[in-house]
């Protein structure tokens, strides 16, 4: 845990995630981090996370897409 602490610290904001199911979502939710739906990320990460929402819309693949807010 203190190393994903570190990590957030170090890193320029905003910071966004994609988690394989609850259970990976709810570890970064003690740090900070908000489920949001894909359509409230930025066209950058849009383009990133892409695959996965393809794969949630058509066979549920269990991906949370994630932003972190201070």
């Amino acid at each position: 845990m203190v190393l994903t602490q570190h990590l957030i610290h170090q890193a320029t904001q905003p910071l966004y995630l994609e988690c394989l199911g609850q259970r990976l979502a709810q570890f970064y939710r003690r740090f900070g981090f908000v489920q949001i739906s894909f359509e409230d990320l930025p066209p950058s990460m849009k383009g990133k996370f892409g695959l996965s929402q393809l794969g949630k819309r058509l066979v549920g693949v269990p991906v949370v897409f994630m932003e972190y807010r201070d």
